[in-house]
């Protein structure tokens, strides 16, 4: 009896591959064969389950944003109300965090000249602005008194800082260790909210 495939898994496994072979090797470096060394699978496998690199590129992009969701909304269901642990969860703090992050600040160097990609990343950047305004309306109490105009403003600047301070972490790690990103995150919330109050 032939073995069943489960297709959005193997697909998954390929995503997975991917990520690890982008944040070691950028996305222009790697090729079809490095995504398949890395996943233990033939180069058909791979074009059996995606036409082009562009598309495995894209799918290891929504992989990358899902897996933080998911860590994300982890925390906000704990019952925990701490803003600052809960974004950390976006931060390149460990192993896996760094490859995923990897990823990403290689994934943006072509979103200026590939339209199929500039179209992912803008759909995957729209989720993200959706998941960061729920976690401050959720563990920044006071923002449900704010204008919509300084609500746009401090969640603009939270994800922008998050974005830059990731770029900083995986281009510059010994520059960037763990506690001194968490440092400079609690620093930019602790200046939004004087920012709030003036």
């Amino acid at each position: 009896m032939p073995k069943v495939v489960n297709h959005e898994v193997q697909r998954r496994q390929i995503a997975l591959a991917a990520c690890r072979a982008l944040a070691r090797r950028g996305v222009d470096a790697t090729t079809l064969a490095d995504i398949a060394t890395e996943a233990k699978v033939t180069t058909g496998m791979i074009t059996h389950y995606f036409k082009t690199k562009r598309e495995i590129v894209a799918a290891a992009l929504r992989l990358v944003f899902q897996r933080t969701e998911q860590r994300v909304l982890n925390r906000l269901d704990d019952g925990e109300d701490r803003l600052l642990s809960i974004l950390e969860e976006s931060l390149p703090l460990d192993a896996a965090r760094r490859r995923e992050s990897a990823v990403w600040v290689s994934f943006w160097g072509r979103v200026t000249t590939d339209r199929t990609l500039a179209r992912v990343n803008r759909a995957v950047h729209d989720d993200a602005v959706e998941l960061y305004a729920k976690v401050i309306r959720l563990c920044w109490p006071e923002s449900t008194q704010w204008s919509a105009s300084l609500f746009d403003a401090v969640h603009a600047s939270l994800l922008n800082f998050l974005n830059g301070l990731t770029a900083s972490a995986v281009t510059s790690p010994q520059s960037w260790p763990p506690a001194r990103q968490r440092e400079a995150l609690e620093m930019h919330i602790q200046l939004l909210r004087q920012f709030t109050i003036r």
